[in-house]
């Protein structure tokens, strides 16, 4: 697995990256995070699971309250989303 690469802050106020330095890290470093990701899960898929089955358990309405919350959030994020999902798309191509 790729290491991810280090990013000089140097200059920048407080530690925070700027968008553009954001971006180039991310998307440098995309392939290293996405394969860390699907390692984790493929590690913990049974524990991811089960905390699942876990929580609706104890909490019945947890899926109702959960799907509200991605839906308003969807709601309010629309225009930010499809944003996204269309560079995405247009870089995939």
């Amino acid at each position: 697995m790729k290491k991810f690469d280090k990013i000089d802050l140097a200059g920048s106020s407080c530690g925070e990256m700027a968008d553009s330095l954001k971006d180039d890290y991310y998307q440098k470093n995309r392939e290293a995070r996405l394969s860390y990701q699907r390692a984790y899960y493929r590690k913990n898929r049974n524990r991811i699971i089960r905390a699942r089955e876990i929580r609706k358990e104890e909490d019945p309405k947890w899926s109702e309250r959960q799907r509200a919350y991605n839906r308003a959030y969807y709601i309010k994020n629309r225009a930010k989303i499809r944003i996204q999902r269309e560079k995405k798309a247009s870089e995939g191509s």
